[in-house]
């Protein structure tokens, strides 16, 4: 389980839930929208971690080898982070100028919304993946296994409270502080996340070769 915590670090860098709770703030009921917004996302986040828990069960339960799928899936996963953190040094495309933004639309709508964000951010979402394989790897009961995935979420979700407590503390003056913030996360991100993806990817693969070579995985 030592792996979570630079993996989550990786995954909270993803820039575009945060862009997406900023814009939601900016609605008439800001701190309501941006929280049912974050409760949206963190819902069909945890979800989707349920679907992944059981799929990969269910695969290592299949092929009746589950320590030897852990490691397989394990390296996978870093192969893939590779390729994400290599997407992830390319520049974003621009806004086309004088495009304006859409007030932010009702709180069911925005939950709504918040829930398939995660589909809009699908390539950001690959640590997720290796998150919820680590909880696997850990060899837990059932209860131990939702315990940490629903602290993973949790951990996830908090540092984006900020919206809405900056939007109910300081109401419009937020706005631009949190664009200055959306900013740097977005500067910061494309520097730091290839290397945190590059990092965990490395450590993956390397524990998946570890286990295929020796019989035993570095973790």
């Amino acid at each position: 389980m030592e792996m979570l915590v630079p993996i989550l670090l990786a995954d909270v860098l993803n820039p575009v839930l945060l862009a997406f709770l900023i814009y939601s703030a900016g609605s008439r009921h800001g701190v309501a929208s941006s929280c049912v917004g974050l409760l949206g996302h963190t819902a069909a986040y945890f979800c989707a971690g349920l679907v992944l828990l059981w799929g990969f069960e269910s695969l290592a339960a299949m092929l009746e080898k589950p320590s030897a799928v852990d490691y397989l899936v394990s390296t996978l996963l870093g192969v893939a982070l590779l390729w994400v953190a290599y997407l992830a040094t390319k520049p974003a495309p621009a806004k086309a100028p004088g495009s304006a933004e859409l007030p932010p639309p009702g709180l069911l709508r925005t939950f709504a919304t918040g829930a398939v964000v995660n589909f809009i951010g699908l390539p950001f979402a690959l640590p997720y993946f290796a998150a919820v394989d680590q909880i696997l790897k850990a060899d837990l009961d059932l209860l131990g296994s939702l315990t940490w995935l629903v602290a993973y979420n949790l951990a996830y979700a908090a540092p984006f409270l900020l919206v809405p407590i900056l939007t109910a503390a300081m109401g419009e003056r937020s706005r631009e502080i949190l664009q200055r913030v959306n900013a740097r996360v977005e500067r910061g991100s494309a520097v730091l996340m290839p290397l945190l993806l590059v990092g965990v990817a490395v450590v993956l693969v390397l524990d998946g070769a570890s286990y295929f070579l020796r019989g035993q995985g570095l973790f």
